[in-house]
């Protein structure tokens, strides 16, 4: 569409009365639960189409779980489309995160405490928002496009999370390239954010060719992401995570680099700590100053 200037500048103003009447209520933009990543994004905005990319094992879908935990906390509605772990595997790890003696290696063996589930199952009930799970193995874009379009429309969505772009059913067809079937999936995807006006995170994974080379020291860059020129450039945001434990469920404590190569504003590195038992990645603790 074509927008004369008054028009468009009449339409921010629009747009930034509604954004201070959110705020008002508490309630404002979705955002991540870590102060510094927070502080260089200021917020997921409407529309916008985050890309989390990280290699196996470093905790794509954590990212996932522990971004939808936070914004439900603060009142949001969160569709989690995750197209690997069943709904099960998902749920044990909240149930780890805010038990106080249930460990992943419990749930395996089938011995979870059931009053630590009982009591975390009414603490998740009473967050003002909600986490809903959609196991959605071999969907494809469209149809998780089409959920995220239908839902948001009925109210029920203010921030969509797919785990992830390589798990989808991807539009290949003869003469596809890899790359352009992750591109056409992308831009599906980016695409209903804009129409529904809900920011889109979806997890990617990293190219198997830089594993070997990271280790020898070099950070993560925008082309380490598979089908990097396609995914990374229809984003508008991308953040890289590398977790230097590898996700291992002993080595608690890891420093855990978070790249944010892509932003409308600033870019940069935080570091997070890997807190194994809970399952989830959280702030380096400020140092008190005597």
């Amino acid at each position: 569409d074509i927008i004369a200037n008054t028009e468009a500048i009449r339409d921010f103003m629009v747009h930034q009365d509604e954004l201070a009447e959110l705020y008002a209520h508490g309630r404002g933009l979705c955002d991540t639960p870590w102060r510094g990543l927070n502080n260089m994004i200021y917020g997921f905005r409407p529309g916008n189409l985050i890309l989390v990319a990280a290699p196996t094992t470093h905790g794509k879908s954590l990212i996932g779980d522990n971004i939808a935990e936070h914004n439900a906390k603060h009142g949001k509605k969160v569709l989690f489309f995750h197209l690997e772990l069943s709904t099960d595997e998902m749920i044990s790890r909240q149930i780890c995160r805010y038990s106080d003696s249930v460990m992943e290696s419990d749930i395996y063996k089938g011995g979870a405490d059931r009053d630590q589930v009982a009591k975390i199952g009414e603490m998740v009930n009473s967050w003002p928002g909600t986490v809903r799970y959609i196991h959605s193995v071999g969907w494809k874009p469209e149809r998780i496009a089409a959920v995220i379009r239908r839902e948001t429309a009925l109210g029920l969505c203010d921030l969509a999370i797919v785990d992830y772009l390589q798990k989808m059913n991807l539009p290949y067809e003869k003469g596809r390239s890899d790359e352009m079937a992750l591109g056409l999936a992308v831009e599906t995807i980016k695409n209903v954010a804009e129409i529904a006006g809900v920011p889109v995170i979806m997890m990617s994974q990293i190219s198997r060719e830089h594993l070997s080379r990271r280790t020898s020291g070099p950070k993560l860059t925008i082309d380490d992401i598979r089908g990097s020129g396609q995914p990374a450039e229809k984003a508008n945001v991308v953040i890289m995570l590398w977790n230097n434990s590898r996700g291992d469920p002993e080595y608690t404590g890891a420093l855990v680099d978070l790249y944010l190569v892509k932003n409308t504003g600033r870019t940069g590195e935080i570091q997070l700590l890997w807190d194994a038992p809970r399952v989830r990645f959280v702030d380096i603790p400020k140092r008190e100053t005597g």
